[in-house]
């Protein structure tokens, strides 16, 4: 590594540190074929490497490569064998093959708890692993029996202000926020915040991702203006410390354009996503899952600001990048392509836009099951364009699966049930059966009352005043509509949104959303 840095060598050319790794991964692999112990600890190593620069491909290779050594040189069942099935499960879960990371990482934690001892340091960390693939699979409450069993041995074992032990706090609360229960993920986060700061210093890197993950809890709860300002400050230290063209830096860049998004400032919130996506572009590539997440990002808001051209030719091109980088079945590119589909749908492009969905349900439900969220939220895209086509028996069908799913899945106290229930309800209005929508929404008010969680609130009512005004009653409409914007929906949505536009004419509905705009502080209207 150090030769092919040296200029007698280079002769003149710049050599990148990602051109150093592959020159020196190619060596490993042809140069210690007579040293197999040692060569597979040194492609462990260098998948470790890239795994941190977040070339997913080449660790999973790598990865592979060096347990095939390892199993052979020096068995299936020694604990460096056993890191590098962790360190390979971890990486297949980044790539959304999330079936084959859980059995991995069972096998794994299975013959280290019987080698090792249940609370072994690698016993713990693959526990740590197989919480998080669970997680991502949408398996919350398993998750996080798992990760409160090994939040519970690293602090015994490690101590409660162990590196270790707040990385499983971490992600028990990212798994808590997932599961809705953003309060407890918010507590959560501001322990190990604290506890890292006070530990390692305020400008610790680990300090830095930790203010990231409690500013996007506090985005979900609807505390866009909190959100906003540790973003600011975030970006400030990562600018100061890391430079401005860092990816921790470019991250936040991108996560303050979705807070700004959220507030209805969608002219900064643009500005936002083009500045990271023109840094990730040239520090990352054009095929980097952080430049695609971006560019979706920045689809998604040309979409809700009624630029639906744009938004599509930007989600297109994501899409078949997607596609041919991740492969057709990876979560990332099911995401992209139910956004796709929805954009088609505000184009009010029917029938490309039911088949392209009715192929992202198939395509999720074969490869991630079922009742994974992301399939479920591809369910709920399709049931959208149906209702938007007068296909309401079967819009009704799927948004009652949606409903009962994420009810089993996540408890009827979460965003991603009673946005299927606000589906359902638009449905039933759509159907002449608005009371029984009311029903519906009365109840997914209580819900979200309960959870006190602003946001949510506010998409509820919003849905109720669909309902009404697809229902004729333009009177109850206009009622729900302001209980809405009191709640801080953004009048941005609102106008970029085909369901009102019988109302923009009405003098009322101008003053509501003369309101909404003076509040300034909206949450996001739900897929």
């Amino acid at each position: 590594m150090f030769k092919v840095s040296d200029p007698s060598e280079a002769k003149g050319n710049t050599i990148t540190a990602r051109e150093i790794l592959d020159k020196s991964s190619q060596q490993i692999e042809e140069g210690l074929k007579t040293e197999p112990q040692v060569q597979g600890q040194l492609i462990h190593v260098m998948g470790r490497t890239y795994e941190g620069l977040g070339l997913h491909a080449r660790a999973q290779t790598l990865f592979e490569r060096a347990l095939d050594i390892q199993q052979q040189a020096v068995g299936p069942e020694n604990p460096a064998t056993l890191k590098t099935m962790r360190e390979l499960g971890w990486t297949l879960t980044e790539i959304g093959r999330h079936s084959e990371a859980e059995k991995l990482l069972r096998q794994a934690l299975e013959i280290q708890r019987r080698r090792l001892g249940p609370k072994h340091l690698d016993t713990l960390a693959t526990m740590n692993a197989l919480g998080w693939t669970l997680t991502r699979e949408g398996r919350f409450a398993e998750a996080e029996v798992l990760l409160a069993n090994t939040l519970d041995f690293d602090r015994h074992v490690l101590g409660p202000e162990d590196p270790e032990t707040l990385r499983v706090m971490g992600n028990l609360a990212i798994n808590a926020s997932e599961e809705g229960h953003l309060a407890q993920a918010e507590n959560l986060q501001r322990q190990v915040l604290e506890i890292q700061r006070r530990v390692l210093g305020s400008e610790h890197p680990s300090v830095l991702v930790s203010m990231n993950n409690l500013a996007g809890t506090l985005t979900d709860e609807g505390r866009y203006s909190e959100a906003e300002t540790l973003y600011r400050e975030l970006h400030e230290l990562q600018s100061r410390i890391l430079g401005p063209n860092h990816t921790a830096t470019l991250m936040t860049t991108r996560n303050l354009g979705v807070t700004l998004e959220y507030e209805g400032k969608f002219a900064e919130a643009e500005k936002s996503y083009r500045t990271a996506l023109a840094g990730q572009r040239a520090v990352l590539g054009n095929e980097h899952r952080n430049t695609l997440a971006c560019m979706t990002d920045l689809g998604i808001l040309l979409r809700e600001e009624g630029r639906f051209r744009e938004s599509e030719v930007f989600l297109r091109q994501v899409f078949e990048t997607d596609r041919h980088v991740l492969g057709a079945e990876n979560p990332d590119t099911l995401d992209t392509m139910a956004n796709l589909g929805a954009t088609l749908r505000q184009e009010s492009r029917y029938a490309e836009s039911e088949k392209l969905l009715r192929e992202n349900v198939e395509i999720s439900s074969k490869a991630l099951g079922p009742k994974n969220p992301t399939t479920l939220e591809a369910l709920s895209n399709l049931a959208a364009t149906l209702r938007s086509q007068g296909k309401c028996v079967e819009a009704e069908k799927l948004y009652r699966e949606c409903v009962e799913a994420q009810n089993e899945l996540v408890g009827q106290q979460n965003p991603a049930t009673l946005e299927a229930t606000d589906g359902l309800g638009v449905t039933l209005s759509c159907e002449k059966r608005f009371s029984e929508a009311e029903l519906l929404f009365r109840d997914a008010i209580e819900s979200a009352t309960k959870m006190g969680q602003r946001a949510m609130i506010a998409n509820v009512w919003y849905g109720f005043a669909t309902a009404a005004l697809l229902a004729g009653h333009r009177q109850d409409a206009l009622q729900y509509l302001r209980q809405a914007v009191e709640n801080g929906y953004s009048a941005e949505y609102v106008h970029s949104d085909l369901d009102m536009i019988p109302l923009r004419s009405d003098p009322r509905f101008q003053s509501v959303m003369a309101e909404a705009k003076k509040r300034n502080a909206p949450a996001r209207k739900a897929e």
